[in-house]
């Protein structure tokens, strides 16, 4: 063995791989290749190997001749003469800069995947595509949305479905049944969180299959919608309860469209035309009789810039004229607007009998 232990040869593929020339190799230690970068832990493994006459393979970061980085997969075999005493080492270099590069996106690949399951607000989970249905992956994050750990669910295959909330197990069982003809399907329903509360989970998933058309294993996600369903409830109430308010006021309510078709009514005004409520959103003003003056009344306040105007209507009802003082209101920048009418027949009635009165003993007198 040389001191220093220089190369004495190298072959076409060390020149092509290098950059280096034969001639500028042979003699040198092949530390050059190492550029700045003395201090790799690999380079450690190569020098105790070498000392110990044993064989090595490592991977280091080389350079060649234009400065450019490749990484090198080296690997040194101890020769022997015939009585026994090393006198070489054999290196073969492997350049796995693409297989590097490779694994270097694919890490990139899996830290920004791992990144995205942890922060998303979304579950996301795969399971078997039959049986139990068990869950074969399910992100970390199902702590924070559920308050149990991943593995509870991948422990215990029957985990997830035994805590659906009794009344939605039912319907969520049935359409994983016809999930293998639909492909996909979302359903949402009640689950039990760790607390004992129940929260409403929106559950997206979809059948993977091979090639040949089977099914592999089903994909999804699922979605906290807890705070969607509180509001909706929320707003369901209010509306009841402005509802009731409205059904109780005796005249005639009703919500109206810039495009004079109803939004909605009350009892009284549906009774009155004989019309059931819910056939009113979306019917022209007009649609249950002969009304033309209140669809004249109501288009001249959608084309005026007025946000509000009152006005006395006749209006048929029940095939009998009658007489109605009409308040509308807009809403919503003008898109909408409220009407309120109350019965003023008996006092028209009144008028016109006390002006008829008048003009007999005018005459008479």
């Amino acid at each position: 063995m040389q001191p220093d232990n220089p190369i004495i040869y190298v072959n076409k593929a060390f020149e092509r791989m290098t950059g280096y020339t034969a001639a500028e190799a042979i003699g040198y230690n092949c530390r050059f290749l190492e550029g700045k970068e003395r201090g790799q832990p690999p380079l450690g493994e190569l020098r105790a190997a070498i000392s110990e006459g044993r064989e090595c393979s490592v991977i280091l970061r080389n350079y060649r001749k234009d400065g450019t980085l490749f990484w090198n997969q080296l690997s040194i075999s101890p020769i022997y003469d015939s009585q026994g005493n090393l006198t070489h080492f054999l290196g073969v270099q492997n350049d796995i800069t693409q297989m590097k590069q490779a694994e270097d996106a694919l890490r990139l690949s899996q830290e920004k995947l791992s990144h995205l399951l942890v922060s998303s607000p979304a579950v996301i989970y795969s399971c078997k595509g039959s049986g139990d249905w068990g869950a074969t992956f399910i992100s970390e994050n199902v702590l924070g949305m559920t308050g149990y750990e991943a593995e509870s669910f991948l422990a215990d295959s029957g985990f997830w479905l035994s805590r659906i909330h009794p009344d939605d197990a039912p319907t969520v069982t049935a359409e994983l049944r016809h999930l293998r003809e639909r492909g996909s399907h979302n359903i949402e329903y009640r689950w039990q969180h760790q607390n004992g509360t129940y929260i409403w989970i929106r559950d997206e998933m979809r059948l993977v299959r091979d090639y040949q058309g089977n099914v592999l294993e089903i994909v999804g996600y699922w979605a906290d919608i807890s705070d969607r369903k509180e509001a909706e409830a929320a707003l369901a109430e209010a509306r009841n309860q402005l509802q009731a308010v409205l059904d109780a006021v005796p005249g005639f309510v009703s919500w109206i469209g810039a495009d004079l078709r109803y939004l909605g009514a009350n009892r009284q005004l549906a009774a009155a035309l004989n019309v059931p409520q819910e056939e009113f959103v979306g019917q022209h003003i007009g649609f249950a009789g002969n009304n033309s003056d209140f669809a004249d009344f109501i288009g001249a306040f959608f084309r005026s810039s007025e946000t509000q105007v009152t006005g006395e209507v006749p209006v048929v009802v029940g095939g009998e004229l009658c007489h109605y003082l009409l308040v509308a209101q807009k809403y919503r920048q003008g898109a909408a607007a409220v009407s309120v009418g109350i019965d003023i027949t008996d006092r028209v009635r009144a008028e016109i009998f006390l002006q008829q009165q008048a003009e007999r003993e005018r005459l008479i007198g």
